[in-house]
């Protein structure tokens, strides 16, 4: 049996990951009471108001253009929808592309100002970004991850998952095991797992990728708790867009 993952306090709902087992065509992923509605490696169109990796329309002085439909037929991308019963979402996964290809067109105008935020200083080749919508809102999150950092600096590096100034997480790699006893061990390289953040530091939820992975959620917030599920789910899906 493989040692759990060390989670940083105590009140999490531990929930063991389903669906898990390669990537294809309708995957089922489920974990508790939230499951995917679909799963597609194809780019979704959108609509009036959505198109690839753009919010609003083209033209516009609202038009938020991040990454292309074009680029994203090129690259590894995965869309899905997530439901709980009762709250459904919309997400967009862009990886393995890099950092600088954020900036389409050259042009950092046509990046809403969270994205450049969220991207200065970034330099990688390796980058993973979700773009979340809950409940038909037009107002998504945003996250992006340096893959390589996560396993390079898993001790010091940190990503964002952001919607406005006042809604965001950090992102923390795990590299913590609990031992036979139940103490937590460092491992010796990279990560096993990824920690969510609240503004107070404090951990909200955690997913570990270790064999068929699980979630950890501790939030009594549902609609918190929507949120935090759908971004584990994007970083689970992350590792099978490749297979």
């Amino acid at each position: 049996m493989t040692p759990g993952i060390a989670l940083d306090g105590q009140g999490f709902t531990e929930m063991p990951v389903k669906g898990r087992n390669g990537f294809f065509i309708n995957q089922k992923l489920s974990f508790g009471d939230f499951k995917t509605t679909a799963v597609k490696r194809s780019w979704t169109k959108g609509n009036t108001t959505r198109s690839g990796l753009s919010i609003g329309a083209p033209g516009m002085p609202d038009y938020q253009n991040i990454i292309s439909m074009e680029y994203t037929k090129r690259k590894q991308a995965v869309n899905f929808g997530l439901t709980d019963g009762i709250n459904n979402s919309e997400v967009r996964c862009v990886t393995k592309f890099s950092s600088d290809d954020l900036i389409v067109g050259n042009n950092e105008s046509s990046l809403p100002n969270i994205i450049i935020a969220l991207a200065r200083g970034l330099r990688s080749t390796n980058t993973f970004y979700v773009q979340l919508f809950t409940n038909n809102e037009i107002k998504p999150w945003h996250l992006l991850l340096d893959n390589n950092a996560v396993q390079a600096d898993a001790k010091s590096y940190t990503g964002k998952l952001v919607k406005d100034d006042d809604n965001y997480y950090t992102i923390v790699p795990v590299n913590k095991m609990l031992d036979k006893r139940g103490e937590a061990r460092n491992i010796l390289f990279g990560s096993i797992g990824l920690d969510l953040r609240n503004k107070e530091n404090k951990s909200v939820a955690t997913v570990s990728f270790l064999d068929k992975g699980k979630v950890y959620l501790n939030t009594t917030d549902k609609q918190e708790a929507f949120v935090l599920a759908n971004i584990c789910a994007a970083l689970l899906l992350q590792e099978q867009i490749d297979k």
